[in-house]
């Protein structure tokens, strides 16, 4: 394999097992997905809300149950589609009891 290949699969590799940030799942709700409604909140007011949430389960409840459902919930959105999103696949009544 030629080493700039080597190099790319590495980088990908890396990667692999990687949790969605909240970045990515601010972007996939608030720009990729505008035609959900959220209303009016934006990628920077989702993702500060994103990472206090985060910071909640993983630093001040330690709890590893939520850190995990946060996981999975930020890795469902970034991997779904916005109809998928839309019709709440991956919703979780854990995290949103609202």
């Amino acid at each position: 394999m030629r080493p700039h290949l080597v190099a790319l699969a590495l980088v990908f590799s890396g990667l692999a097992g990687c949790n969605a940030t909240c970045q990515q799942t601010c972007r996939q709700l608030i720009v990729e997905c505008d035609d959900i409604s959220h209303e009016g909140t934006t990628q920077d007011d989702c993702e500060a809300q994103c990472e206090e949430q985060r910071t909640l389960y993983e630093d001040i409840w330690e709890d590893e149950d939520l850190e995990q459902r946060h996981d999975d919930y930020r890795n469902c959105v970034v991997d779904s589609t916005c109809q998928d999103i839309d019709d709440g696949v991956c919703y979780d009544d854990e995290l949103f009891a609202y």
